[in-house]
């Protein structure tokens, strides 16, 4: 890994850095992406031919975290913001295996007409003042792409329909009444018109819920309650948080589908099979399944509830076989 790659700053997503809402939809995927376990590792992981603990470390993407958890974590929470990910493997001549091989995020790679893969740096003057100029900024640094991976936004949920959620919930601004509306409480003006803070808050939470509806987030249950709680069913309330799970399943599985990549490419070359193994983890076939079945009416309230909430055992899904 070239030192220029290592220290270049990821492009501004100051569009997609959606306040209030957009930070709570980053948190829950964050989040809930691993559901909850009674074990220590939603995922464990073995290595045969090395300690499991270090090819587990190796798997930092930030030099945080740590284990499969956190880089299955970590790649879902990018692909809600990211039109794509790139990872690279990168190895050293390093006997110790947690030094000898890691993964890391490229940012601004382009893959050329004659399918080469390079990374544009920026400009110095695009860079922040604290930022050295060695005369080494925007050029281009080639890339090994038997050692790149491209992670990209499940197919049911592409990264366009992702970019106009989070640009729609960027548009929400906070707080709900606007300043000419204070101003009869702080005294400052007497004539202002009337504002209806209630049906403010209604259209708030529609908007959120229409913004939201292709990946079935209901913004932690608020956008069901108050004026619109009228509107909304029951059945549609667990129809939608059902969708969420799917939606997080999906972005799960692309997560997964990196890391099979990941512990190939480092297996085959420092010498290990790694295997990793998960329960009461559902796949987006799955979450399908539970939600023809919720639809169907053959899955009770009770049994639909434990599911949204990821309870261990709820779905019944049992052990699953990932790398």
């Amino acid at each position: 890994m070239s030192e220029r790659r290592s220290r270049w700053l990821p492009p501004s997503t100051d569009a997609l850095a959606a306040p209030h809402y957009g930070r709570m939809l980053e948190e829950d995927v964050h989040n809930q992406v691993m559901p909850y376990q009674t074990s220590p590792d939603t995922y464990v992981l073995d290595a045969d031919g090395a300690q499991s603990h270090e090819v587990g470390g190796a798997l930092s993407l930030d030099g945080h975290g740590s284990g499969v958890d956190d880089f299955v974590r970590d790649i879902a929470s990018c692909l809600l913001t990211q039109p794509e990910v790139w990872l690279e493997v990168w190895f050293t001549g390093s006997a110790d295996l947690s030094s000898k091989f890691g993964v890391c995020q490229v940012h601004g790679v382009v893959r050329k007409h004659d399918g080469r893969l390079v990374q544009e740096l920026p400009a110095a003057s695009d860079l922040p003042d604290w930022v050295t100029d060695d005369g080494t900024w925007g050029s281009d640094v080639e890339l090994d792409g038997a050692r790149m991976i491209q992670v990209r936004p499940p197919t049911a949920y592409p990264a366009a329909i992702l970019r106009e959620v989070m640009l729609g919930l960027a548009e929400i601004r906070m707080p709900i009444m606007p300043d000419w509306a204070l101003a009869p409480i702080d005294g400052s003006r007497r004539d202002a018109p009337f504002f209806d803070a209630g049906e403010a808050n209604r259209t708030e939470r529609l908007a959120v819920a229409q913004i939201t509806r292709p990946i079935g987030w209901s913004a932690r249950e608020w956008i069901f309650g108050g004026g619109t709680s009228r509107t909304m069913s029951e059945f549609y309330r667990r129809w939608r948080d059902l969708h969420f799970l799917h939606f997080l399943a999906s972005l799960r599985e692309q997560a997964e589908d990196a890391l099979r990549k990941v512990l190939t490419l480092a297996g085959d070359r420092c010498d290990f099979v790694a295997s990793v193994v998960t329960n009461d983890v559902c796949t987006p076939d799955e979450v399908s399944e539970i939600i023809r079945r919720f639809e169907n009416g053959a899955l009770p309230v009770k049994a639909i509830d434990d599911i949204i909430m990821q309870r261990p055992g709820a779905a019944g899904v049992g052990q699953r076989q990932v790398v």
